[in-house]
């Protein structure tokens, strides 16, 4: 279904009203095929929802380590804080 949206003009980076961009949304679900289409397609891995939140981050506090690798080999950023000081490893360890 994303590959056909996206070929019928529908917007990679459009946000949800929390910030959170088709591919942030992907993570946030777990669905890692989608994740590597969205990046492949151009989706940037250091985009952030409202609340300061990486891609990274997200991946990490739902536990999906094979996603946090992709992520780090696509050029994430680590260490970056969300709104609440929270960076991918203390979500990570909580």
């Amino acid at each position: 279904i994303v590959k056909y949206l996206l070929s019928k003009g529908a917007n990679l980076h459009s946000r949800n009203d929390d910030g959170f961009t088709p591919l942030l949304s992907a993570i946030q679900n777990g669905y890692i095929d989608v994740v590597k289409y969205l990046t492949e397609m151009g989706a940037n891995v250091n985009d952030q929802t409202h609340h300061h939140s990486t891609a990274l981050l997200l991946a990490a506090q739902k536990g999906y380590q094979s996603m946090c690798q992709y992520l780090i080999s696509m050029g994430a950023e680590l260490d970056v804080r969300n709104k609440d000081g929270y960076t991918e490893m203390t979500v990570a360890v909580y």
